[in-house]
């Protein structure tokens, strides 16, 4: 686990410090916007920078957590969703107004971990039924990969004019296929190690909706 925050953390100041030297290599142009978002990504914060006529670099930060209940597998689980990305972003504006098309790449450190509730008093994994007396606590943790391209259309940050306007992003975050983890909280020897391999492929498979991401977020953005 704290292999994959590390890794996480590394593709997060990476792509940061890419934005940061192509923001500095671009400031011929004085076009700068600032903008706050909220949506399906949570609440985010954006900065963009006007590179030519047609074309603006942005760098998004979005982060949000809440938790949901769902049955996967015959299991009922409580999961917690923690989102957490960080966006370099190019917007290709066709016709030079505030219509844009964006393509980019997230760092993703986004979580989901799920605690499983056992039904009829026992968990059943794989083919095996087991009591939580015995194994404690079931836990599912996805990992849903370091990185995410984006792709998608919105409209904002029409840098023909200084001024505040709202801002919307309608797209897709196409993130890695998910690895489940699945563990106890007591050990139960080789068949139970067996039957949580076999629940996590299964797992994996019914979570496979993660890896197209809808993303919708609408704000307000200024323009200096």
């Amino acid at each position: 686990m704290l292999g994959v925050l590390f890794q996480k953390c590394k593709a997060t100041f990476a792509l940061v410090m890419f934005g940061i030297g192509i923001l500095n290599a671009s400031m011929c142009y004085a076009d700068i916007g600032v903008g706050g978002r909220i949506g399906s990504m949570g609440i985010g914060v954006d900065v963009s920078k006007q590179l030519t006529e047609s074309f603006s670099l942005r760098i998004s930060f979005s982060s949000y957590q809440f938790e949901y209940d769902a049955t996967e597998e015959n299991i009922d689980y409580t999961f917690e969703l923690d989102i957490g990305a960080t966006g370099v972003l190019i917007d290709w504006h066709p016709f030079s107004g505030s219509m844009r098309i964006t393509s980019g790449i997230y760092s993703n450190s986004t979580t989901l971990v799920g605690v499983a509730m056992p039904a009829d008093g026992n968990y059943g994994i794989g083919d095996s039924s087991y009591s939580p007396e015995v194994i404690g606590d079931l836990i599912a943790t996805i990992d849903l990969g370091s990185t995410a391209p984006y792709i998608g259309l919105g409209w904002g940050y029409d840098f023909g004019g200084v001024g505040i306007g709202f801002v919307l992003d309608v797209g897709v975050l196409v993130q890695a296929s998910p690895e489940v983890s699945l563990s106890t909280e007591f050990s139960g020897g080789d068949q139970l190690q067996q039957d949580l391999n076999a629940e996590a492929a299964e797992l994996e498979e019914s979570l496979r909706h993660f890896q197209l991401y809808p993303v919708v977020m609408l704000g307000v953005a200024y323009v200096f």
